[in-house]
């Protein structure tokens, strides 16, 4: 079993997009240079979640990209991995794929498609975590998922020893607050929505999963870490968010293919969105151009 890093999760961590090559194999060149420049900002890269299409890429390429990105982390940063799957045994069958990785954690969603109930969630997560090589991240997108993770679901799987802590992306700050109610005192919670970051910080949240760390890490560490105990501390934690969610218009192009876009503006060949998800038009890479210019200095830059 490879050697990892893996305590609690926490701190910033970027969901990379995952960088394809005009026959949509993986462009591990890119995939390198891109984890290159991020990990002096944060403290993980988070490979095959929604950001890196994981859902609608092939199987040889998110393992590509799993061994690429371990080998040139080489252990500057954590190594999240996505591995959950529409079922429980299709999860199971993919944790045995990544149990000679280099994961630190692997992340993994409720159980897909059809509904589920909560004790039929808490068995899902317990079964996992029961046979997991590596400590386990629950991912809580109902928008996405089809299924969510209640308060309740995560009081009782947060006390398995492998399950070490959550990302929420669910745009619920009351659920969020429910979870750090809900959590024991080792349990991390990590807000996967960018605009609700003070917010979850301010609340108790370890860290966050942020979408914009794609191509703005340095603004994004800024804010993770942020003091926020005095006026001062509140004050600068609200102009940062702000900043933050300036930037976070040019998501109105397409999530993936508006943070494609950036990055390529930004000197960073990752090709196109998987399909069904377009490549962002002409004018629109010119509308995100325009957002990126007023973020000079604040932005990843290509080595």
């Amino acid at each position: 079993m490879a050697k990892t890093r893996a305590g609690r999760p926490g701190g910033l961590v970027c969901p990379v997009i995952t960088p394809v090559t005009p026959h949509n194999g993986l462009n591990g060149d890119a995939l390198s240079r891109h984890i290159d420049a991020l990990v002096p900002h944060v403290d993980g890269v988070f490979v095959l979640g929604s950001s890196g299409e994981h859902p609608w890429l092939p199987a040889d390429v998110e393992r590509e990209a799993v061994a690429v990105a371990g080998k040139q982390l080489d252990g500057r940063a954590a190594l999240y991995v996505g591995a959950g799957q529409s079922s429980v045994d299709a999860t199971l069958r993919t944790f045995d794929q990544y149990a000679d990785s280099a994961a630190d954690y692997l992340v993994v969603t409720p159980p897909t498609f059809f509904p589920l109930s909560d004790a039929e969630t808490i068995d899902a997560f317990v079964t996992l975590a029961d046979h997991a090589p590596r400590p386990v991240v629950l991912y809580n997108i109902p928008q996405f998922a089809g299924n969510g993770i209640s308060a309740g679901v995560l009081r009782e799987v947060a006390q398995h020893p492998r399950i070490v802590g959550v990302k929420d992306s669910s745009g619920d700050l009351s659920l969020v607050a429910a979870f750090l109610k809900a959590r024991p005192s080792d349990f991390a919670v990590l807000q996967g929505r960018d605009h609700l970051i003070a917010a979850t910080l301010r609340l108790g949240g370890d860290g966050a999963v942020a979408a914009l760390s794609n191509i703005a890490a340095p603004l994004l560490a800024e804010l993770v870490t942020a003091p926020g105990q005095d006026t001062a501390g509140h004050n600068r934690l609200d102009a940062l968010q702000d900043e933050v969610d300036r930037l976070g218009e040019l998501l109105a192009y397409g999530l993936v293919g508006a943070l494609k876009a950036s990055l390529e503006l930004l000197g960073f060949p990752v090709g196109a969105p998987q399909r069904p998800a377009r490549t962002v038009s002409a004018a629109e890479r010119d509308q995100i151009a325009k957002i990126l210019h007023t973020f000079d200095g604040r932005l990843l830059a290509a080595f």
